[in-house]
């Protein structure tokens, strides 16, 4: 996941790209389990550590907004949030980013 990662960094200005990425950083509010482990990837972490985007979507790990009781985190500037469902009415998330434009790769 690693070079794939870095490919999506060498396509895009990471610092103006918004990266929506199916497992979560490691060790945040995002990657809890119920029975409170860390899953998420220490991989993705390390990109958002590296490249700094604005933001990062994820989601794979459904009970973590219910176990952390949150949807976002941060990683130094980068906003982390999991969009996804965790009940029956519809949740979404909007980010408005002033000056920014969607390219699709």
């Amino acid at each position: 996941m690693e070079e794939d990662l870095e490919q999506l960094a060498q396509m895009s200005d990471p610092k103006r790209t918004v990266y929506v990425l199916h497992d979560p950083p490691y060790d945040t509010n995002l990657d809890l389990l119920f029975n409170g482990q860390h899953i998420g990837s220490a991989a993705v972490r390390r990109f958002i550590e590296q490249h700094q985007p604005p933001a990062v979507l994820s989601g794979h790990i459904h009970e973590s907004p219910k176990v952390s009781g949150k949807v976002m985190d941060r990683i130094g500037d980068t906003v982390c949030v999991n969009p996804g469902q965790t009940e029956a009415i519809l949740q979404a998330v909007m980010i408005e980013i002033p000056g920014y434009r969607l390219k699709l790769l």
